[in-house]
């Protein structure tokens, strides 16, 4: 519940998040890597691509590290929650306008499991945010 509740103030304090973004990544990877519990990997996804979202050159240098720890959620056994947050994550990380990481985050996916591939295969009709990669 207190990964859930630290995502949602993420969420709503947008651009704040700033000086704590460093922490916060360490802290949602963490709880996404090693909390057994799907609820709790569930938000700490979210709070990744919410801190994506608001958290700008903040984050940026955490981009890797965030992809290595929410690509395990894109397997085929995983809950399909986790994988519609994993995605969330990316779509945050594509759409915060950092042009230089798109094309590396889209590759990071489409070059592993056939579940990614086929998730980044949509985002070719996708005819508003993803029009930049075609």
């Amino acid at each position: 519940m207190a990964v859930g509740m630290m995502a949602e103030i993420v969420h709503g304090i947008k651009e704040a998040v700033h000086p704590m973004a460093q922490v916060l990544v360490e802290f949602f990877i963490k709880a996404a890597s090693t909390d057994p519990d799907d609820e709790v990997q569930r938000n700490a996804i979210y709070g990744l691509g919410c801190l994506c979202e608001s958290g700008g050159s903040f984050v940026t240098p955490f981009y890797h590290h965030i992809l290595v720890a929410i690509h395990p959620f894109f397997a085929v056994n995983r809950p399909a929650s986790l994988l519609d947050n994993a995605c969330g994550a990316v779509g945050r990380m594509i759409l915060a306008r950092y042009s230089a990481k798109k094309k590396r985050i889209l590759l990071f996916f489409l070059t592993t499991k056939n579940t990614a591939r086929e998730l980044f295969l949509w985002t070719r009709s996708c005819p508003c945010c993803c029009s930049s990669f075609r």
